[in-house]
């Protein structure tokens, strides 16, 4: 409970939830599905400005072993423990375990006047109670040495990071083996050196989505000797060329890396159709 209060007793609040006050030693955290505390300025603010009336309640999981586990307040909780409150006010549901807890997870933070979730933490959640195509993406990015992260820049466990999983998500929706053709030839490409890029992403899904088989030796052999920082550079030329302001589109980043495919060739250079083979 907070400071100067009393051992709670359990009052019913409904067949949902009940109010508990919990022990704050009591209570866990699972990194499977919580975001990492990262906003330690705001977390402080909140001590330095603490209102008790204004804190409500954790929303809590409690397991079928009794162990208590924090779904929603983890700051909160955070700064209990700062201020040494022994105890904090709870409203418990009964938990089938972290997957259902993942799931009560996504849907508190996608209320309204919550702070967003990234597109990571969303990923992350969703893997982790198995809604496809998140589990099935995750289990695929495992087999190639990648995982999803909230930057693209470093290595987690030896794994390589993909930091754009809302455009994996489209992309392998619309054609699962283009999608899992493309990660595998940026990963054996570059993915030792170099943070995976969405851009090439885009261009070698979408060329492979046409029918245009890029994972053989030839190709393989001038995109490596291409290297990254030129084929990012022609995309990035390409759509300049074609006056766009947005991101980069699938077609412009496709088209981009045909043509340094084709650049030296004289005969059967590639062409796209006008459909892919699936349309």
């Amino acid at each position: 409970m907070m400071e100067g209060q009393n051992p709670p007793e359990i009052v019913d609040g409904g067949p949902r939830t009940r109010y508990r006050m919990l022990l704050v030693s009591q209570l866990n955290i699972d990194d499977h599905y919580q975001r990492p505390p990262v906003n330690k300025v705001k977390i402080q603010r909140m001590f330095d400005n603490f209102n008790q009336a204004a804190f409500g309640t954790l929303l809590i999981g409690e397991r079928a072993d009794g162990s208590f586990w924090i779904v929603d307040g983890q700051q909160r909780y955070i700064v209990a423990k700062m201020r040494g409150d022994t105890h904090v006010p709870c409203s418990v549901f009964s938990s089938n375990g972290h997957r259902h807890e993942a799931e009560v997870f996504d849907i508190v933070n996608g209320v309204e006047g919550r702070s967003p979730l990234k597109p990571w933490e969303i990923f992350k959640a969703c893997v982790d109670y198995r809604r496809d195509p998140h589990y099935k993406i995750d289990r695929f990015l495992r087999t190639i040495g990648l995982s999803v992260a909230k930057t693209g820049g470093s290595r987690t466990c030896g794994q390589h990071i993909i930091a754009f999983p809302n455009r994996v998500i489209a992309t392998w929706n619309q054609n699962e083996e283009a999608c899992k053709a493309a990660l595998r030839i940026q990963s054996a490409l570059f993915g030792d050196t170099d943070p995976m890029n969405v851009n090439i992403h885009k261009g070698l899904h979408y060329l492979l989505h046409f029918g245009i088989e890029l994972e053989n030796p030839s190709d393989m052999k001038k995109m490596e000797e291409t290297g990254r920082r030129r084929i990012i550079s022609a995309i990035s030329n390409m759509q300049a060329l074609v006056g766009s302001t947005a991101t980069a589109h699938d077609k412009v980043c496709g088209q981009a890396i045909l043509n340094l495919l084709n650049k030296g060739r004289r005969n059967r250079k590639y062409h796209l159709p006008e459909k892919a083979p699936s349309e």
